[in-house]
């Protein structure tokens, strides 16, 4: 990263982390019949191999499926609350909830 992305101010658009050099997504891709726990095992063992040399915060996109709440307000930085707020306006009801989900403010407890 880093260039013409870290000139971009962090509350200017939804992706906030843009004075980093390089993004590190650990992806594990295995075929249905081989061993999910193991190869679950292997992502979260070098995810947290890594999590030493790592900033806070990560790309929207590279949350696994079991994002809680907490990474996805780390992954939108400070930009979460004015999210939020988009999202109240728009989708109240939280339609489009899938996936790590921006609540609208409307939703309590988040």
């Amino acid at each position: 990263m880093g260039g013409a992305i870290s000139r971009v101010g962090p509350e200017a658009t939804a992706f906030p982390h843009r004075q980093e050099s390089w993004p590190v997504n650990v992806c594990g891709i295995w075929r249905p019949d081989e061993d999910d726990a193991r190869n679950l095992a292997w992502v979260k063992e070098t995810f947290a191999a890594l999590a030493p040399h790592l900033s806070p915060g990560s790309y929207h996109n590279f949350g696994g499926s079991d994002a809680d709440d907490a990474e996805t307000r780390d992954s939108f930085g400070p930009t979460w609350d004015r999210l939020r707020a988009v999202k109240s306006q728009y989708d109240p009801d939280n339609v489009f909830r899938h996936c790590a989900n921006v609540p609208p403010l409307t939703q309590e407890g988040r």
